[in-house]
């Protein structure tokens, strides 16, 4: 659970930190919110179960990474829980290089102000 957790707080503060450096105002870091963050909160299972989509779109939906992060936070709840080392070695690597390319734009000082 914790694991999970952890992750999840990983990667929407890096999202944070890229968008608040990246973007110099409120409109632009909006755009970036409206159409990238809150369709992978939406296309990851979050609200509904992708095992009822049609076998087309649940293909797709199978890339996002975020998905495989709410399935196992979901599920470390109860007794369906698994520890699929792959996949988990695929989130991290996700999560890292999240993380690297934040920390990039953050020790390069992309576009703040003087």
């Amino acid at each position: 659970f914790f694991y999970y957790l952890f992750l999840v707080i990983i990667f929407f503060s890096c999202l944070g930190c890229f968008v608040g450096i990246i973007f110099n105002s409120w409109d632009s870091q909006s755009t970036f919110s409206s159409f990238f963050v809150a369709p992978i909160n939406f296309l990851s299972g979050t609200f509904f179960s992708i095992n009822y989509l049609p076998d087309n779109f649940k293909a797709i939906l199978l890339y996002n990474p975020y998905y495989y992060v709410v399935s196992f936070f979901r599920n470390s709840f109860n007794d369906q829980f698994s520890f699929n080392f792959i996949q988990n070695i695929f989130i991290l690597l996700f999560i890292l290089i999240t993380l690297m390319i934040t920390s990039f734009v953050f020790f390069k000082g992309f576009k703040i102000i003087k």
